[in-house]
């Protein structure tokens, strides 16, 4: 793995001066029309809380890992299928998160015998309202793609409509990530499924 360039945060508490301090940033660049920063604080606050959901569903060992813990390698690939999720960026976070409440909804129509560690899942997505997450997560993706284009082409593009409707369409994706801030609380609220496969 390639040295970072960036220090991570170290514990909890820097975690959250991390978050103070780049949410206060984000309403400077707001006030200040410096949207594109916005964005960016916006899509980084995305992934994070993508990332987090995954972790509160024991996908990962660790915060430091992208890696799916072979602790639950095959209960997920059992409940999931299996597809090989990049969950390096965004939309492979997203993806996952997507299949696996797909897979609850799926679970409640038919009965069937489910690992310890399934169940458990089952009963931790139980707390989410998932017609919701399928909502939020289809206009997510269309934020998304919104962004791609923003960052990855914002030189060859007219610059009125670069900014006709931007300050608006940050403010969308700001809601998109505290929807996902949300879904995060509600999994690390008893923490169940980290406790029920001891990972802490």
């Amino acid at each position: 793995m390639p040295k970072r360039c960036i220090e991570p945060v170290a514990n909890n508490k820097e975690k959250q001066e991390t978050y103070t301090f780049q949410l206060g940033q984000y309403r400077k660049a707001m006030d200040e029309d410096f949207f594109l920063e916005a964005m960016m604080i916006v899509y980084s606050m995305m992934e994070d809380r993508l990332k987090s959901l995954l972790y509160y569903c024991g996908v990962f060992d660790s915060r430091d890992t992208l890696k799916i813990s072979k602790v639950v390698a095959e209960d997920i690939r059992t409940a999931i299928g299996d597809e090989k999720y990049k969950l390096s960026n965004i939309t492979g976070k997203m993806a996952m998160f997507a299949d696996i409440v797909n897979w609850h909804k799926l679970s409640n129509s038919f009965e069937h015998e489910y690992s310890p560690y399934l169940m458990c899942l089952k009963d931790a997505i139980d707390g989410l309202d998932t017609d919701e997450v399928t909502e939020v997560f289809a206009g997510l993706r269309k934020w998304l793609d919104y962004r791609n284009e923003v960052m990855h082409a914002a030189m060859n593009k007219n610059i009125y409509s670069l900014y006709d409707g931007l300050r608006e369409k940050v403010e969308e994706g700001m809601e998109y990530a505290r929807a996902l801030d949300s879904y995060v609380r509600i999994l690390k609220k008893d923490n169940s499924v980290r406790k029920q496969l001891k990972m802490g």
